[in-house]
This record gives structure tokens, C-alpha cells and sequence, in this order.
């Protein structure tokens, strides 16, 4: 028999230091038992001591001093992991008995049994091993949670922390799917598949349609209206993907999947049948240079499916996240600004949003294993991806910082313009003194230029238009080109100009 303590079914919320915020309650009640799990995450701050995780074990070891505990990290896929030293994690947390590693259910049930009998003599590890069959799987005991006090939670969140938007909003009864485990690349950053033995080949498991049928229906029966399906990458399979789009599209449920998919196996179809069910869509390029995500991340896509996906969701109406990474070795500063430059071009061009994070040599991954003074991190939560490494000997952390501060300006210029100003000629019928542009040369400017901004301005969501010069009025063009911004969608249009063409009825 299995109870579970949640402390999400608790509406108290506390802050435990400056920077970190407890969304649970402290434990008030412990019910019994022959054996307590305690599960942790990477977001528990290993190998440090979790001043919240600490105070669980330590509250159990105080009430069941004999009653063996175990630490398990119950890791399925679809997070970031940290393959940190074992001995570390048991010397940071003393009241455990057991360190359980990577996915836990083909050996938790023997050890469970094992552990009824008494508390070890020692510590020790624990280490977990791959389900060959996720479908062979029990569903899991969402009977256990109290899932409306989740849901509260959840809306109480997005309510309480203000954000302006959320690229995938957990509210609107959202439950989690994990439809596969592991992934078959081997990514230089990525940390997926924990606990390979070295030069295994890496392998993705998934669920059949039939399998994820009965998880979906579950959930269904449980209220949930919104599904984040939280695989480490969910369309590995265009088959896979194509059934899960299918089930989710018959039981009309909203989908959200954080984790950055493949452009290259996200046919046109696919973006289609997302719109108007998907907040956001997200993929990864790693890199804006070819060289860098074939030859350093390894990751066998070509770039032209970035561009590709992001014409496609633009015209989907589909916002799209796409993800970058900068500071890998082997990458030169050049490249390190063809990425950048390939960012905010394609977001000017299509809109999509640009994620620069730095390279992070989370232990167990290769990039790890690439850097040879790796940084020392008590804390990888905040650290992850918004901190610069010495990752790469070209660009130091230092530099790496100026190339992100940067771009954010560079991206935050381009964001939301209210209105576009544009001089349409520099020719005037005046000569004031105080003219700011009277010594400028006497010409127009480009009609097919002026089109081409106009139209760029107008996809960036600017409404309002304002013409000057030098004096518009004697510009040409001026009244083709009030007519095609009226056309395309310009709400005001304003002419700034010296009045004295508007002396003449006619004009």
C-alpha cells in the first residue's frame, strides 16, 4: 500500500530565502510506514544541501528514526539531470539510507521489499534501470493527488507571479504526459538518457497510439483540458508525433510541449494541426551557423528546416520559440555572431522569438567532459543556461557576457515599435535656418524600399505611420504610398508637412 504526501494539495506558499520560493507547505503530518521515498529533482540544488529537501528528511528521520528512507531522483526523461558523484549527494544528506538513481520502477519494488526489514548498515546506491516496455506500465496514481488542489495551484500561480504571457501557461486544468523516454542524438549539451554505459548507443522508448490512448483518457477523466506533454524530445518519431497530434485532436484537448522538438522532422501538416491547440511551439537550432551544429553539437539537422518551420508557423499564426546556444567549443567569435545575426534575422523576417542561452557543462554530458576547468556551481537552478562557462577558449565567460547583453539590447530594440517614422524625401520647398535636415542632399527616397519596410514594420504588428521629409508633399509617391499602408493595414497615417501644397485646391 502506497500513501502519498503532496504538498501541493496545501494552499500555504513561503519564501525560504531571497531567491527561492517554496510552492508546497512544510510537512505537518507523516502517516506510518515500513518505507519512505522522498523524491528530489534537479531543481534541489545536488550536490548542495536544499535548506526545503533537507527539512523533509530530517523531519522524517526525527518521527521514524528506525524507518529506512530513501532518496530517489525518479527520473523518467524530458528534464535536465545532473549525473553528479553519488558520494557527494549521500555526504549533503545524511538521514538517507538509500540514494536511488535514473528511473526507478523495474528495481523500486525489490528494493521496497528489501528495505521493510530494517534499515541498511550503510548507505548506499541504488541504481535504476531502463522499463523495456512503457506500455507494460501501470497508469500512474494520479487516485493518490488531489488533483483540484493541483489545479488551484496551478492557477494561483500563473495569477500570483504577473507575468505579462507565458509561452506555456499551466493553468486551464493542465496535467503532464511523458509519451517516450530518452532520446536517440547525442547532443554535446544534452543530458538525456542518464546512467548509458560509454559508447552505448542511445535509444528513445515510446508508447504505442493504444498506450497513449489510455494516458490521455486518463487524464480526460480527471478534468484536464490542457496536456503538457513533456517528452525530452516528443517528435522524434513523425509516426509517434502524428498519433499523439491525432488522439489529442479527438479528445480536444489544448497541447503544450516545452522541450525543443526537431524542425526537420515537424512536417508543414503538423504545424497546421497545432494551431489554435499549442501556446507556443518550440524547436531547438543550437546554432545559426551550419558548421557548429553539425561538427561541435552533432546534432544532424540542417538549418534550412529552422527557416522553414519558422515561415511555416508565421503563416500558421503560431508564435515559435526557437532555441540557441552560445559558448561551445570549437566555435569561433565569428560564428558566435553569425548565430546571433541569424537570430534576429529570422525573428525580424517570421517573428519567431529568439532563446540565446549559454553553453552549460551540466555534469554527465559531453560538453562536461570537453571543458577542462569545469566552474564550480552549488546551485545549477539559476545557473542553467543563464550564466556564462569557460566553455569555450576563443570567447571567455567575460566576452560571452558581452555578446548576450548585446544582442538582448539589439532584440529589445526591434520589440514592439509603436508607431514608424519615415522620411520619404529630403526635397523642400522651404529654407528655415533652424532645419535640422535642410543640409541634406535634395532627393527622394526608394519607392520599393520605402514598400518593403513598410510591409517588414507592419508584420512587427506596428499600426501607426507617420511620412515626413525634407517636405512629403512634394514627394511623388506620396499618395501611392499612403494607399498600399492603408491597404496593408496601417490604422493612422499621419503626414507631417509644411502646409503649402495644401494651399492648392486640386493637390
Amino acid at each position: 500500500d502506497v500513501a502519498v504526501v503532496d504538498a501541493f494539495a496545501s494552499p500555504v506558499a513561503r519564501a525560504l530565502d531571497p531567491n527561492l520560493f517554496a510552492i508546497g507547505s512544510r510537512i505537518a503530518e507523516l502517516p506510518a510506514a515500513d518505507v519512505f521515498v522522498v523524491a528530489t529533482t534537479p531543481f534541489h540544488r545536488p550536490p548542495s544541501r536544499d535548506p526545503a529537501l533537507a527539512e523533509v528528511l530530517a523531519l522524517v528521520r526525527e518521527r521514524y528514526p528506525e524507518c529506512p528512507t530513501v532518496l530517489a531522483d525518479l527520473y523518467q526523461s524530458g528534464q535536465h539531470y545532473l549525473d553528479l558523484d553519488s558520494a557527494e549527494v549521500l555526504a549533503a544528506y545524511p538521514e538517507i539510507d538509500v540514494l536511488l538513481r535514473y528511473e526507478a520502477e523495474a528495481v523500486l519494488p525489490d528494493l521496497i521489499s528489501r528495505l521493510a526489514n530494517g534499515r541498511p548498515a550503510a548507505a548506499e546506491v541504488v541504481v535504476g534501470r531502463e522499463p523495456p516496455d512503457l506500455d507494460a506500465l501501470p497508469l500512474p496514481a494520479w487516485d493518490a493527488i488531489e488533483i483540484e488542489a493541483r489545479f488551484a495551484l496551478h492557477d494561483r500561480v500563473m495569477s500570483a507571479l504577473g507575468r505579462p504571457s507565458w509561452a506555456f501557461p499551466i493553468d486551464g486544468r493542465s496535467l503532464p504526459l511523458l509519451t517516450s523516454r530518452g532520446c536517440p542524438y547525442r547532443c554535446i549539451h544534452c543530458s538525456s538518457n542518464p546512467g548509458l554505459a560509454a559508447g552505448a548507443p542511445k535509444r528513445q522508448r515510446r508508447l504505442s497510439r493504444a498506450g497513449m490512448a489510455r494516458h490521455l483518457d486518463q487524464l480526460v477523466s480527471l478534468g484536464a483540458r490542457r496536456v503538457h506533454v513533456l517528452d525530452e524530445l516528443a517528435n522524434a518519431s513523425a509516426a509517434h508525433f502524428d498519433a499523439l497530434l491525432e488522439l489529442v485532436q479527438e479528445r480536444d484537448l489544448k497541447l503544450e510541449i516545452p522541450n525543443g522538438l526537431r524542425a526537420d522532422h515537424l512536417s508543414d501538416g503538423q504545424i497546421d494541426a497545432l494551431r489554435g491547440r499549442i501556446t507556443t511551439l518550440s524547436i531547438s537550432a543550437e546554432s545559426g551557423v551550419q558548421r557548429v551544429v553539425s561538427e561541435i553539437v552533432q546534432k544532424d539537422l540542417d538549418l534550412a528546416q529552422v527557416t522553414r518551420v519558422a515561415e511555416r508557423a508565421q503563416a500558421a499564426d503560431i508564435p515559435l520559440l526557437v532555441h540557441f546556444i552560445i559558448g561551445l567549443p570549437g566555435e569561433t567569435r565569428e560564428e558566435i555572431n553569425l548565430t546571433l545575426e541569424f537570430a534576429l534575422d529570422l525573428h525580424e523576417r517570421t517573428g519567431a522569438h529568439p532563446s540565446v542561452q549559454f553553453a552549460t557543462p551540466l555534469p554527465g554530458t559531453r560538453l562536461a567532459r570537453s571543458v577542462r576547468d569545469l566552474p564550480v556551481v552549488s546551485d545549477f537552478g539559476p545557473y542553467f543556461q543563464q550564466r556564462e562557462s569557460p566553455t569555450n577558449e576563443a570567447a571567455p565567460p567575460a566576452e560571452l557576457e558581452r555578446f548576450k547583453e548585446t544582442f538582448d539590447l539589439r532584440l529589445s530594440a526591434m520589440q514592439g515599435p509603436k508607431k514608424v517614422i519615415m522620411n520619404v524625401t529630403y526635397k523642400c520647398n522651404n529654407r528655415c535656418t533652424f532645419c535640422a535636415v535642410g543640409t541634406r542632399t535634395q532627393l527622394d527616397g526608394n519607392y520599393e524600399r520605402q514598400i518593403e519596410l513598410l510591409e517588414k514594420y507592419r508584420r512587427l504588428g506596428v499600426e501607426l505611420l507617420d511620412l515626413d521629409g525634407g517636405e512629403p508633399t512634394l514627394y511623388d509617391k506620396l499618395f501611392p504610398l499612403i494607399r498600399h499602408a492603408r491597404a496593408i493595414g496601417y490604422e493612422k497615417v499621419n503626414v507631417t508637412t509644411n502646409g503649402r501644397m495644401a494651399f492648392y485646391p486640386e493637390y
